[in-house]
């Protein structure tokens, strides 16, 4: 099984990482952190997110935000 790491930096970077993990969250989410129903037996969802808690999932994303350090 291959698992994907997401690296999202700079203002940029943080703003189309928060669009895709919207839109990962509406296609294969609840609204309580549930994998939801997937159609397709080919997707698993452990490339993209990770089972923290029995059922609960989140992204396998690092965020980072440069602003704070350029004072």
């Amino acid at each position: 099984m291959s698992e994907v790491i997401f690296f999202h930096i700079g203002q940029a970077g943080v703003q189309i990482g928060q669009s895709l993990w919207d839109l990962m969250y509406q296609q294969h989410m609840s609204a309580d952190g549930q994998l939801g129903q997937i159609s397709s037996d080919s997707y698993d969802p452990n490339v993209v997110f990770h089972e923290v808690e029995e059922g609960e999932w989140k992204p396998r994303a690092v965020i980072f935000d440069l602003g704070s350090f350029w004072l």
